[in-house]
Parts: C-alpha cells; structure tokens; sequence
C-alpha cells in the first residue's frame, strides 16, 4: 500500500502505514470471511488507554468488551491478557517497548460468535514523545540583477524673452586731412611670432624614479539596486506531528438508486473533526454493504465535507474503489489524506457513488480520523 500521490507529503505515508497495518492484522485475525450479518452486535468504545512501564502493563477502559477477553495488538504485536471485564481490559506490554517512545496504533477485537466480533482503534502515547524538527536550512541568495536603463533626459526649460533695442545715432560728417605730425618715439616690441616646426624626436632618457601616489579620488555615486534574484529551492519538509486522533463507530446509512456522484449516506453519522490553517486529515474506515436484490457494480472511497459544500475524496491510492455488492453484507475498507485544508469544522465518512437501480444499505462504518501538520 502506498500514498505517492501528488502534492501528499511522503512523510505521512510511514504514519498511515503504521495504524493501517494494524488495523488489516485484526481484521485478518478476527474476520476471516468479510461475511457479516444483518444483526450487529453493540460497537466497542474505548474511553482511554494508558501505559504503565514500571509494572509492564496497558489498561483500557472504554464500553462493550465482550464476556470473553478481547484480543488486543499495539504496533501488530498481539498482546497477552491479564485481566478482562466488559468495561476494562488490562494487557502486558511487549518486552522493550519503553526504549522506542512515541505513539502507538492499539486495536480492540471482541470475541463474538462467527462474525459477530467488533474492533476499535485508538492511539497510546508510551514515554515522552520529543519536539518537532527544526525547519529545512534557507536556500542560497540569487545573484545581483543587470542595471536598470538610464532615465530619458528631461525637458529643456523655456528660453527667457529677449530686452528692447536700443536707437541707432546718425553718422556724422567725414572731417578733413590733417597735417603728417613728427615722429614719434620707436614703439613697443611687437608680439613673438608663430613656433617653427617641431623638430624630430631625440633618443630616449632613462626612466625616471616612481613619482609619490596622488591622493585617492572620492567615491563615486552607489549604483542603483539590482533586481532580486531567483527564489531558492524550498527546504526538506519537517517530519509530519500528529496532533489529534478521532474513532468512528456510526451508521453509515443507504444510498438510493440512481443516486449518481458520491455522496454521504442518508441517515447515516459522520466524524466531526475541527481542524487549523493548514492542517491535513488522515483517516481509515471499514464498512458492510449490501444491496436489495442481484448484485451491483458501485464505487465506494473516504470523503470530506465542510459547509454545504459536495464531498471531496481523499488523496491516496486506493481511495476510489470498484467493487460488486449483493444481498448479503459484505465488509469493505478505505482510507486516504486530505490536502493542506483552510480553518474549520469538516465531516469526515464512507461515501458511495450509485448509479444502478439497486439501493444501498450499510451498516456500521468504524475506524479513525487523525488531524497532523
């Protein structure tokens, strides 16, 4: 069994592994035939479950046991009873349990006659249970982005209006030649005539010493900021953290005929899970099924529901199911995983697609519905 679907975080499938597999072992233990019968016995209720590991123990306390002692499995590992009442049943725990702490799928089994027996989950939490993992390392800066263009250049400013012209005075009369005057003293040296030609280059001097460093220039203007570079590849995913586990035990009610798409049971019971930003679903639930007359060809899967909303299947690769159902009841599993879900109350249930011109009868539905980050 496997979850790689996309957008399931491969971190949940080793948890849903864990509990599926020991709720199929019960199955397979106490069932053996999936035949169940009209009459149902009363479903098993388990109030609570605790872990003593100074005297090795597990006490149940819930409802509806049975006269015989029930069989219990943690992790599928079936536990010996010490002592059983049809409201409390007190188990050995399995050698070097305390060493692995953490939360655990326990099963309750019933003894009844033929397939008249009636299993319960629950988690039980053995030893401190450590914190979340740190989150994944940031990604590496991008590059500094290439300079904006230049700005255009802006307008020239209007030219200023130009002063009035002064009048234009008349010309007046030419006079007439005077006499030649004496000689007047020698004048002032005239101004040094045009450079000749430069001449042709001489060899070459010998260098001269370095000259003493000039003075560092001021800086100049910061350039302007580069574009932000590429995001960088998002970090591993932390480790999924279960935060709260729901058993189902209800009626899963009847489907009419021609019902088409799938839709929840009428008058039947659904798991009401609060859950946060976020969050996801993990659930897993067995039903019997039966139809009037003949046999009929429907689709069966896990749905979610929030509001008026029509009820969405969860993720996973064996949530939407084919299968043939007759008069007698048959059982039948599923499970799945929502996606991340926004705040709110949901309804969590078996939900069944029926277009033949048979109706659809169920009995009890029983599992679990966990909420994890």
């Amino acid at each position: 069994m496997s979850f790689c679907q996309d957008g399931f975080d491969p971190s949940l499938e080793v948890l849903v592994r864990n509990y599926l597999g020991a709720l199929l072992v019960v199955t397979i233990a106490v069932g053996g035939a999936s035949v169940l019968h009209a009459s149902q016995p009363q479903p098993v209720q388990i109030d609570n479950a605790s872990a003593d590991l100074v005297t090795h123990l597990l006490t149940i306390n819930g409802a509806n046991f049975g006269a015989d002692a029930p069989i219990v499995t943690l992790d599928e590992v079936v536990l010996a009873i010490q002592s059983a009442t049809p409201s409390q049943v007190i188990a050995v725990l399995p050698p070097g349990v305390e060493a692995v702490a953490g939360d655990y799928a326990m099963t309750l089994a019933t003894r009844g006659k033929g397939n008249q027996s009636t299993t319960a989950t629950f988690i039980v939490t053995i030893g401190a249970v450590g914190p979340v993992g740190p989150a994944g390392p940031a990604g590496p800066q991008g590059p500094a982005g290439a300079n904006g263009v230049d700005g255009a250049t802006g307008p020239a400013g209007a030219t200023g209006a130009a002063g009035a012209a002064g009048a234009t005075g008349a010309t007046g009369a030419t006079g007439a030649t005077g006499a030649m005057g004496p000689q007047g003293p020698q004048g002032a040296p005239g101004p040094q005539g045009a450079i000749g030609p430069q001449g042709a280059p001489g060899p070459q001097g010998a260098p001269g010493p370095q000259g003493v460093p000039g003075p560092q220039g001021l800086a100049g203007a910061p350039g302007a900021p580069g574009a932000i570079g590429p995001q960088g590849p998002q970090g591993p995913a932390g480790a999924a953290n279960l935060l709260s586990t729901t058993g189902v035990s209800s009626f899963a009610g009847s489907w009419a005929a021609n019902g088409g798409s799938f839709q929840f049971g009428l008058g039947g019971g659904a798991a009401t899970i609060v859950v946060k930003d976020l969050q996801r679903l993990v659930a897993f639930m067995s039903v019997p099924l039966s139809v009037t007359t003949g046999s009929s060809q429907i689709q069966y899967a896990l749905c979610y529901q929030t509001g008026s909303a029509p009820p969405a299947l969860l993720m996973g690769s064996f949530t939407q199911q084919q299968v043939l159902v007759t008069p007698d009841l048959h059982s039948f599993s599923t499970g799945g995983v929502s996606p991340q879900l926004t705040a709110g109350t949901y309804k969590v249930a078996i939900c069944v697609g029926n277009s033949t011109a048979n109706t659809v009868t169920a009995g009890w539905q029983s599992g679990f519905v966990m909420v994890v980050n």
